[in-house]
């Protein structure tokens, strides 16, 4: 991970695979690239209960992800499926930048994608 905009593309790119296995792995290089220790810190768990969350096959719960996220100075926003990408029949590019949450229509299947990293 070069920069913070590779991190997103690569999360993305991840999200949209909807497979949690490759999900949790994403999150777990992103952690190492960023610095293992630092994102523990950052997230509240210890280096070790990071390692056991991200590792293969581990399940981490969703309150583990979020803060790995968190510490990853990442947000989530759903977004409608029809938004992802062009090839879905939507107009935003895949692993686009998202600056602002958008209304969601309640109606539409939601998809989830890692926005802008914070400041």
């Amino acid at each position: 991970m070069n920069s913070d905009e590779d991190a997103i593309a690569y999360l993305n790119g991840a999200l949209e695979e909807d497979d949690p296995a490759f999900v949790q792995d994403a999150f777990g290089v992103v952690a190492r690239a960023r610095g293992t220790t630092n994102v523990a810190r950052k997230s509240g768990l210890g280096r070790e209960s990071l390692y056991k969350a991200l590792r293969p096959n581990s399940q981490p719960s969703f309150n583990t992800i979020m803060r790995v996220a968190n510490a990853l100075d990442a947000e989530l926003y759903s977004l409608p499926k029809r938004n992802r990408s062009p090839a879905r029949g939507g107009g935003d590019a895949p692993h686009e930048t998202i600056q602002e949450p958008r209304h969601v229509d309640a109606q539409c299947d939601l998809g989830v994608f890692v926005g802008v990293l914070k400041p």
